[in-house]
């Protein structure tokens, strides 16, 4: 029997509330308590996954700010452009920001036991994803 706590960490969805991820996982790194496990949702399952690619928040730090510097740039958002039948975007172009951060790391590969949630809105139920690329599972499962 273990003779401690088992530290699992929950990170939500918001955007650009994300960037507050980044400070708590630095806080708690600092208060010594360890994180055995990770879940996440949206930036929560970046910001997740990262760390546990990583274990290093100054790399996770690094990582999420080149995220967003590419995410953010205009000129892809107009070459990603299609016709709004279901979406006015292919996601390629932000599909490109995830493998350039994630690679073809797969989340059973992690350092850290690493889990996302999606929504499967054809049966709707709530799916659970241990396995696969991260660069696909992190907001796509």
């Amino acid at each position: 029997m273990a003779d401690r706590n088992v530290h699992w960490l929950g990170l939500g969805g918001g955007g650009a509330k994300g960037a507050s991820h980044v400070g708590m996982i630095k806080a708690i790194e600092e208060a010594g308590i360890p994180i055995d496990m990770v879940g996440g949702v949206s930036i929560g399952a970046f910001i997740g996954g990262l760390w546990c690619k990583h274990r290093d928040i100054t790399i996770v730090t690094q990582k999420a700010r080149e995220w967003v510097k590419k995410i953010n740039r205009w000129w892809s958002l107009i070459f990603d452009l299609t016709y709004p039948v279901t979406s006015m975007f292919t996601g390629r172009a932000f599909n490109s920001t995830l493998q350039s951060a994630f690679g073809d790391v797969r989340i059973e590969d992690l350092w850290v036991p690493y889990f996302t949630l999606s929504t499967d809105i054809s049966a709707s139920a709530m799916r659970i994803h241990r396995h696969g690329n991260t660069s696909v599972l992190i907001f796509y499962p």
